[in-house]
Order: C-alpha cells, then structure tokens, then sequence
C-alpha cells in the first residue's frame, strides 16, 4: 500500500500535490468541504468550538491558508479547550480578593506612612471657592488653578 492510499481523498493528503491543488484552486478546498467561503469556514469553527468569530480569525491569519485544515484547527481546540479550563472567580473570591487588598493597603500605609498623606488642598479649596463666588465658570476656575500651580504637590 502506498504513501497515497492512506489518502483517498486527495484533499487531505500531505503529498506536494495537495498543496498544489490547495495554491491553485483555493476556493475550491472550502467549497469541496462544504463551505461556501473561507469564512464560512472559519466561522463554522469557531462556532463548532465555542470561541468568537474574531479570535479564530486572528490564529487562521498567523497561519495563513495552507494551514486551515491542519494547524488551525489544532490551535482552536487547544485555545478552546484552555479558555474552557480558565479560571473564572466567584463573587465569594471577590469578596476574599478585595479584603486581601485592604488589608495589603492597610499594611503599606502603616509601613510608609509619609507615601500616603494626603494632600493638603485648602488653598486650592479656599481659592475655588472665592472663584465661584466672584462667578468663574468651571473652564475659567481650572485655568487659574493651572497657572496658580495649586493642582501640583507642595514641595
């Protein structure tokens, strides 16, 4: 038995005629598969392994046509398979995310206390004030603030 006989369809065989065939008539791969386009094709993979649309675009691009039958297709199931196994939390982790992050805040404000003081706004509070009184509109109050220096830490 043949190299070939192990390929009755020509359109699968790995020979140099089959990527002839495939460079001549590229259309004709898809059509003879059963799909109107390309993208037909794409699209019925994508949807076959539950990913978009667009991310089977982006790998079919990388690897260009000759692979659509081959490499793309193992690189979809691989990547579908690997978003199906992806961690997605819980609200209850969230939960426990976020007070683990106070905690780590709480942590570094008492360990580097001088990183995070506050800003002493009051001239820039007093000087906002006294502007609207004098009837500055928001645009005008931010342009005097600007030039006063007032948004800049005090050094």
């Amino acid at each position: 038995m043949s190299h070939q006989d192990n390929y009755p369809d020509k359109l699968h065989s790995p020979t140099r005629d089959h990527h002839v065939q495939i460079k001549e008539n590229k259309m004709n791969v898809y059509t003879e598969n059963g799909y109107k386009s390309r993208e037909d094709y794409l699209k019925s993979l994508a949807e076959d392994n539950g990913v978009t649309f667009q991310e089977v675009k982006t790998l079919s691009e990388a690897l260009g046509p000759s692979e659509d039958f081959d490499a793309l297709v193992t690189f979809v199931e691989d990547y579908a398979e690997g978003r199906r196994e992806m961690y997605v939390p819980t609200d209850e982790d969230l939960k426990g995310m976020e007070r683990e992050a106070e905690l780590l805040d709480a942590q570094m404000r008492r360990a580097y206390p001088d990183d995070f003081k506050e800003p002493d706004n009051t001239k820039l509070n007093a000087t906002i004030k006294d502007l609207r009184e004098a009837g500055f509109d928001d645009a005008q109050i931010v342009r005097v603030v600007t030039k006063e220096g007032l948004l800049l830490p005090e050094g």
